[in-house]
């Protein structure tokens, strides 16, 4: 093609000489074109790498992450499976004690002088007023002695336990100077 080129340039007209030159112009402004077209895909392609490369290592921070959040939580979750594998063993005894206890009120229970209930992870037991304490009055009845002393005795077959001992009286007035208003 060169030597064609050559050729016409030599011994062509000035038209074909004029197209020639023309053509070459033309040719190197497409090269030119060319030449800037690539740089800057080049460059765009750089600015692309770049920002694929950020993006793939935040993306591998937070996966690494959310694989420890993941653990954590897995660790969490086996605590929590153990804790509420002793909640389980902790109500079962409960339960157990619970059944031993009214096993062994069970004459007062049928009497109705004592009742058992199970309040969240308490057991209640009510001592009715009517064995208890006279109307008006703050001194125990004879009659509740054997059954608290029962019940002492079942207690102290668990020192583990906290035992809170709540009472009340009627809305009779008290007859005595000891209680005044």
């Amino acid at each position: 093609l060169q030597n064609m080129i050559s050729i016409l340039k030599d011994k062509g007209s000035a038209t074909e000489k004029n197209l020639i030159e023309s053509n070459r112009l033309l040719q190197k402004r497409c090269e030119e074109d060319m030449e800037q077209a690539r740089g800057k895909w080049n460059e765009e392609r750089e600015k692309l790498l770049k920002e694929i490369a950020d993006l793939k290592s935040d993306y591998d921070k937070k996966i690494l992450t959310l694989k420890d959040e993941i653990a954590n939580l897995n660790e969490e979750l086996s605590d929590l499976k153990k804790l509420t594998d002793k909640q389980k063993a902790e109500l079962a005894r409960m339960e157990n004690q619970a059944s031993d206890l009214e096993k062994q009120l069970d004459e007062e229970i049928k009497k109705g002088d004592i009742r058992l209930k199970k309040f969240h992870n308490r057991l209640v037991i009510n001592i009715d007023d009517k064995i208890s304490f006279d109307s008006g009055y703050a001194n125990l009845k004879k009659d509740v002695l054997p059954s608290l002393k029962k019940i002492r005795e079942i207690l102290s077959q668990y020192p583990e336990y906290s035992i809170v001992v709540e009472g009340h009286t009627d809305n009779i007035p008290m007859k005595s100077q000891k209680f005044r208003d």
